[in-house]
Formats: structure tokens, C-alpha cells, sequence
């Protein structure tokens, strides 16, 4: 063999290309492998999820057989009522901020009291709203027990009972008084009116939204179609009524008042814009104001004439919303939404309730004035919240206290 024959023996050979098909000769089948592998990802994903649904379906058979009656499994804040539409669960205790405790009687209390009165105790029966209920304030800091610390510095022995629940209209807070309240035979009654709410909240608990022309409309609070299915299984009201699972469904409502607020900021200003289109100038007249308004004259009436024959001297204290007090908030709210201060009448709400308690001749403490100096630029309602902070407490116990001294005075 010739050295060249060597040579080109010992050369590496290049990567030879792979040869086109010839005609007719058929190509590898990889779209046909593909479609077999996701086919095999398919089946198994549909195993799996076989598999879970039978899970779930076993432990729906086994939560049913193991509770054939309702699953209490749940400890809600509130009962369904049947005169008060609802009112707070006896012994609930607030595992989120810690403040709230129900005691056996369904009332906001740190302690538990005998229905019937003691000999020479004053009792004050507060009817009310989320504004007295107080969620997110250690109960000594409420107006309420803030009042009775001053009434017993003078008159002895005096109890405040709480009788406050969210979302309670004047109708509601009529049926407290007169199917729980009175016979626990107080010697005052006063009735703690938000003009933020409590007026439209009489006339229905549905959601109030503002339509284009500024007109107020209520809509049905309607579960959805796929909560309604899910409470149809047991095993998800045990599931639904862990911590774990309300943390994650609904982390604002556990969210601790402070710095940051309760509500998000676009959720916030869209409460007050609602509560504000109440005092458009001339709504009152119109529905659904009108009625709104004869509703609650009817059912004040109600509270003082059933408060009177029980022997429990009557008075009203009017709270303002945030946005009648904060100009600050005042004007974000009329700039967020287009607004013109000048045709809203701020004091529309207090007015009219003072015509009607004067007509009744009832004391009104009206604290608007007061707040608007203390607070006109914020400070007297927790952030984002449109409730009161410890210092609004303070501030309306200061006010409320003095009339409360005279009432009963006047009662002896």
C-alpha cells in the first residue's frame, strides 16, 4: 500500500449529511410521537383528577354519615333573628383583633350581668350600629363604658349595656329595645343614629349604588351561583369555617386596624361617595329618601314612646359620617368622582333628625360641631375605615355624658 493510500486512511472522515428520502420512502413520525406523549400527560392528569373527585366524594359520604344532622362546625359572629333580622351570637369571642366578646345575653360585654336589675343599679341601654359595636376597640375605650365611668363617678352604681350589631337600621334597633332591652328595665335609652347609613339601612339591608344621574338604587346581596352549589356539601361548611381557609378567602376582614386601614383606598372613597349622594341637595324629597325618612320618624317614634312607658328616660346622639368632618376627605371624594361640594347639603341629615326628636321632645347631642373643629383634618376616625378611633370615643362620651346626667336626673 503507497504512503499516499496511508495518509488518506489515517484522515478523519466528516460527519457525513444525512441523505434526502427517496421517493416514496417514509419520513420518522415525530408529530405522531407528540401526540402520543400528550396524550399519556392527558390520561394521567384525568387519573389524578378521578381520583380527587372520588377522595372528596368519600369524605362528603363520610362527613354526611358522621353528622346527619346540620354541621355545626362554625361559630358565626351573628344569629339569624326574627326581630332584628340578626343580632350578635351569644359567647362569641373575636379571634382576629381580640376586642370583641358577646356575652350570654347577645350584648358586647367583658362580662356577663343578671337580666333582672340589681337593687339601686342605673342602667343606660345603647341601641346601635357598627359604630357601637366598636370592632376594632378594647371595650373600655367605647362611648358607652367611657359614659358610664363618668355617670358612676356621681350617681354610683351604673351599668351601659351595648346592644349594638353592624348593619342595624332604625327598624332593627326599634325591635332590640323593645324584645330584648326592655326587660332588662333600663333607666335611659339612647339611640346612636350614623347619618351615614342608618337612614337607607332602614329601609333595606341590600346594597346601595349610585347610578349616573346620581340617583340611589338598592341591589339584591345575592350568593353566587358557585358559593350555593358549595354550601350544598357539608364538607365544605367544615372546611369554610376554619381560620385557615377565611385567611384565605378573606384577608382584609382580617386585616387589625392601623396605619394601613380596613378597606382598600378605591373601596374607601366609594362608601363615602355613596353616603354622600344622601345629602344631594333635594334628595330627600325623592325615592328613595322619602320613604326612607318616614320609615325612620316612625320607628323613633316607636323607641321613645316604647322607652317611656317602660320608665326609661329617651335621647338621641346623632353621629356624623367622616366625610361631613374631614374636608380633606371631603375633597378627594369630589375629585375622585367629579363632584361639586356646592350641591350637597352637609347638615341635611342632623336637621331632619333633630325636626323629628324635637317633635318628641327628646334630647339630641348632636357632635358634629365639635368634631368638625377637633378633627376637620382627620384624626378622630380609624384610617380608611369610617369608623371612630379611641379618640372620637372619647371625644362623643364628653359630649353625651352631661345629657345623660340630666335625663336621668329628671327621671328620679
Amino acid at each position: 500500500m503507497s504512503a499516499g493510500g496511508d495518509e488518506a486512511s489515517e484522515v478523519p472522515r466528516e460527519t457525513e449529511a444525512p441523505s434526502a428520502s427517496a421517493p416514496g420512502e417514509k419520513t420518522p413520525a415525530a408529530p405522531a410521537k407528540k401526540r402520543s406523549s400528550a396524550r399519556r400527560i392527558f390520561m394521567k392528569l384525568a387519573l389524578y383528577g378521578a381520583a380527587l373527585v372520588l377522595a372528596l366524594a368519600l369524605a362528603e359520604v363520610f362527613v354526611r354519615i358522621a353528622h346527619p344532622g346540620p354541621v355545626n362546625a362554625s361559630e358565626p359572629e351573628y344569629l339569624e333573628d326574627p326581630y332584628c333580622h340578626h343580632r350578635c351570637r351569644p359567647g362569641f369571642k373575636d379571634k382576629v383583633n381580640g376586642f370583641v366578646s358577646i356575652n350570654s345575653l347577645g350584648f358586647r360585654d367583658s362580662e356577663d350581668f343578671p337580666e333582672k336589675k340589681p337593687e339601686g343599679e342605673t342602667r343606660v341601654v345603647f341601641l346601635g350600629d357598627s359604630f357601637l359595636y366598636a370592632a376594632l376597640l378594647p371595650f373600655e375605650e367605647t362611648f358607652p363604658e367611657r359614659c358610664e365611668r363618668a355617670l358612676a363617678a356621681k350617681a354610683g352604681k351604673v351599668r351601659a349595656i351595648n346592644t349594638g350589631a353592624p348593619g342595624f337600621g332604625t327598624n332593627h334597633e326599634r325591635a332590640m329595645l323593645e324584645h330584648y332591652a326592655l326587660p332588662l328595665s333600663p333607666d335611659a335609652v339612647v339611640l346612636c343614629f350614623f347619618v351615614g347609613n342608618d337612614v337607607l339601612e332602614t329601609l333595606t339591608l341590600d346594597r346601595w349604588v349610585v347610578d349616573a344621574d346620581h340617583a340611589l338604587r338598592s341591589e339584591k346581596r345575592e350568593m353566587s351561583l358557585r358559593k350555593r352549589l358549595l354550601m350544598q356539601s357539608k364538607l365544605f361548611q367544615i372546611i369554610e369555617a376554619t381560620d385557615a381557609y377565611q385567611r384565605i378567602a378573606h384577608p382584609r376582614k382580617f386585616r387589625k386596624a392601623g396605619a394601613q386601614g380596613t378597606a382598600s383606598d378605591e373601596r374607601y372613597l366609594d362608601i363615602e361617595w355613596t353616603r354622600l349622594e344622601q345629602w344631594r341637595k333635594g334628595a330627600s324629597a325623592r325615592p328613595p329618601l322619602d320613604e326612607a325618612w318616614r320609615l325612620v320618624g316612625e320607628h323613633l317614634k316607636g323607641i321613645v314612646e316604647s322607652s317611656r312607658s317602660a320608665g326609661a328616660a329617651p335621647v338621641v346622639l346623632v353621629i356624623p359620617d367622616e366625610i361631613q368632618v374631614d374636608a380633606t376627605l371631603r375633597s378627594r371624594v369630589c375629585a375622585a368622582y367629579s363632584l361639586d361640594e356646592n350641591d350637597y347639603d352637609l347638615e341635611q341629615p342632623q336637621r331632619k333628625l333633630k325636626e323629628l326628636a324635637q317633635a318628641l321632645s327628646v334630647p339630641v347631642v348632636d357632635v358634629l360641631p365639635a368634631f368638625r373643629e377637633q378633627g376637620s383634618q382627620g384624626g378622630l376616625y380609624i384610617p380608611r375605615d369610617t369608623h371612630w378611633n379611641a379618640r372620637g370615643h372619647e371625644l362623643a362620651a364628653g359630649l353625651l355624658s352631661p345629657v345623660l346626667e340630666a335625663a336621668l336626673s329628671g327621671r328620679r
